[in-house]
């Protein structure tokens, strides 16, 4: 499993790594870069990655722009660090 604290160091991390990233989860929302421009930058990268988004927000907060143009699924539920993890997938792909 590969970690960084802020998107930014994201891309840096997958320059370095020379094996397959077979999976990504982000946040849709971040302060220095948004979820989107970062798998964009990944599946530079990375072309085989798969993205998993997820947000605090809920779906009235989250402008179509943010999620339509992402091709991934992202969770349709909150969950916390004791859940198992979420129980339904959304699939915001075009």
């Amino acid at each position: 499993m590969l970690k960084a604290k802020e998107g930014p160091e994201v891309p840096q991390i997958a320059e370095r790594h020379t094996q397959p990233i077979h999976l990504m989860l982000t946040d849709l929302i971040m302060p220095q870069m948004s979820g989107r421009e970062l798998s964009e930058k990944i599946a530079g990268i990375h072309p085989e990655t798969k993205v998993v988004f997820m947000s605090g927000y809920s779906n009235n907060l989250l402008s179509n722009e943010q999620v339509i143009r992402c091709r991934a699924y992202s969770p349709a539920e909150t969950f916390s660090t004791d859940d198992p993890g979420p129980t339904r997938m959304r699939d915001s792909r075009p």
